[in-house]
């Protein structure tokens, strides 16, 4: 529901990601929304590894969470 957006720095040699902070506006979405954005940013801002295997990128976190995005 809200839009988000910022920056990152990423090294291929080691496959580093930091994303050191997403902004967002503050719409007033349905509270399940609302739960789920806040846990994205969060995990997103936690990110320390990528990986691409063909059209999959996974992404985790220090703290041990995984996200898995596949290109449709």
């Amino acid at each position: 529901c809200n839009g988000m957006g910022g920056s990152y720095w990423l090294s291929q040699s080691d496959s580093a990601l930091v994303i050191p902070g997403i902004g967002q506006n503050e719409a007033g979405c349905a509270e399940a929304v609302m739960a789920s954005e806040q846990f994205l940013t969060s995990t997103l801002i936690g990110i320390v590894y990528f990986e691409i295997d063909g059209e999959i990128l996974t992404l985790r976190s220090a703290a041990g969470a995984t996200l898995t995005f596949e290109k449709q």
